[in-house]
């Protein structure tokens, strides 16, 4: 029984998601710990992974984490943070808030810049697509991250040139006072 819904989950087009919430309906009794990679099957057939979540199916997955992003899930980003098992396999932390970046997402960027696996060394790059995704808001909750420290400026002197046209966003990075330490070092 768990093989086929396995299966089930695996399967892609129009009737998989209704095959699924059959399977599901007929067994009432089936356990969301009996198929463990049910979930990470779905993907990425994102009504599929709807129903099973709603039915407390549930990964340490970054597959999980990428959904949660683009369904701006909040409190589903928040306990996949809580979870020390939360792996990253086929990306990498900066690909996943780059892509909050670009959705304009501020409430996951703060939560993602709390968590130790989002490393400083991705920073200056973060604020680089924040300006060029025109997102004011994210921009200054890098910049006024305690994370974010001079160093994480230093590439930008040059790019600044580049990136003209974003005037907003410049005169926000340009009126910080770590960039300003920045062109003392």
């Amino acid at each position: 029984r768990e093989e086929k819904f396995i299966l089930a989950c695996q399967g892609r087009g129009i009737n998989a998601t209704a095959i699924v919430e059959l399977l599901l309906e007929n067994w009432k009794d089936l356990d969301p710990s009996d198929c463990p990679s049910a979930l990470n099957c779905a993907f990425p057939f994102y009504s599929t992974v709807k129903v099973l979540l709603d039915r407390g199916f549930y990964s340490s997955s970054h597959l999980l984490l990428l959904y949660a992003v683009d369904h701006k899930e909040t409190k589903l980003i928040g306990k996949l943070l809580k979870d020390e098992d939360l792996k990253f396999y086929h990306t990498s932390p900066e690909r996943i808030m780059i892509k909050a970046i670009q959705l304009g997402y501020s409430e996951a960027v703060s939560l993602f810049m709390r968590d130790e696996r989002f490393s400083p060394e991705i920073y200056s790059n973060l604020i680089l697509t924040a300006m060029r995704s025109s997102e004011p808001e994210i921009l200054q909750i890098l910049m006024d991250n305690p994370k974010v420290g001079p160093n994480n400026f230093a590439g930008l002197r040059f790019e600044l040139f580049h990136l003209q046209r974003y005037e907003t966003m410049c005169k926000l990075v340009i009126k910080n006072h770590k960039f300003r330490e920045s062109l003392r070092n």
